[in-house]
């Protein structure tokens, strides 16, 4: 088994701080998105169901997500589910 002494690659390192860096934005941009549009609780009236798909449409000018962290992101920031006729819902309270 022969390993390498002495050497570093830093700029695989710097890489991969670029991309903690990247991630961390999307993650910021999605929650600022959720924060200033949506809120886990409310009225009755503000009340509004949205599918991911949905959601990842209206993200879309802002920054392209997936499904798998978008809801993720929604599930931190405490979202509920909701089945209509089978289909998931999120349930979201439009801020006014």
């Amino acid at each position: 088994m022969s390993k390498k002494i002495g050497f570093r690659h830093y700029q695989e390192q710097d890489e991969d701080d670029k991309q903690k860096q990247d991630e961390q934005k999307r993650q910021t941009a999605i929650a600022d998105f959720l924060r200033h549009n949506y809120a886990p609780i409310g009225a009755t009236s503000q009340k509004v169901y949205k599918t991911t798909v949905e959601l990842q449409y209206d993200l879309q000018n802002i920054i392209d997500v997936s499904a798998l962290e978008l809801a993720k992101q929604l599930t931190e920031a405490r979202f509920t589910i909701e089945y209509v006729c089978g289909q998931p819902f999120w349930v979201l309270y439009e801020k006014i």
